[in-house]
């Protein structure tokens, strides 16, 4: 394989974990409410079509909806991405499963979607960010919250931003075993 060939290879993986890692970006911003980082995921003039919501990445990462006290919990799972490169625009479909707790006058309640995310890619001043997203809905469904399961309260509790652990990472996996 010549060189070229390598180094356009190289440059292809490089892109590709550029975009896998602004979709992390985008998810944790969700989970965690911090939609400084979920906007970091989308180019200033981005759009999102999502569900009953349309609007730029920015109306959609401080969405006075997400800082609902009544969203206890929200957990985004991306599955496998398939990203296609032309240039300086990836067309990329991520499987999701979106799950979490709601309050509700009648009740807390357990939802999740199982969809997709169809992103548009592009790449601005070397950046990947997304410039249109639709999400897709393969199923849904939402039902009464059970009981914790029991070793919940042996783990350390998700919290939103600034109070998550995320978000004071080296204190949070600081070894108790002092390294002589």
């Amino acid at each position: 394989m010549s060189a070229d060939i390598q180094a356009a290879k190289l440059q292809q993986a490089i892109d590709k974990m550029e975009i896998l890692d602004a979709l992390a970006r985008y998810a944790r911003g969700c989970d965690r409410v911090a939609p400084e980082v979920m906007v970091s995921a989308y180019h200033e003039d981005s759009w999102d079509y999502h569900g009953s919501f349309q609007g730029t990445g920015r109306e959609m990462s401080y969405d006075e909806k997400r800082r609902s006290p009544d969203n206890v919990i929200v957990h985004h799972a991306l599955c496998q991405s398939l990203i296609e490169l032309d240039g300086d625009v990836a067309r990329v479909e991520t499987y999701y499963i979106a799950s979490g707790l709601r309050n509700y006058p009648d009740g807390t309640k357990v939802h999740r979607i199982y969809g997709r995310y169809l992103d548009r890619f592009e790449r601005r001043d070397g950046e990947w960010r997304i410039a249109v997203r639709r999400a897709v809905v393969d199923f849904s469904q939402e039902e009464p919250a059970g009981h914790p399961w029991p070793p919940e309260s042996n783990y350390d509790r998700g919290r939103r931003w600034p109070d998550d652990l995320v978000f004071h990472f080296d204190e949070a996996v600081r070894s108790p075993v002092s390294s002589s």
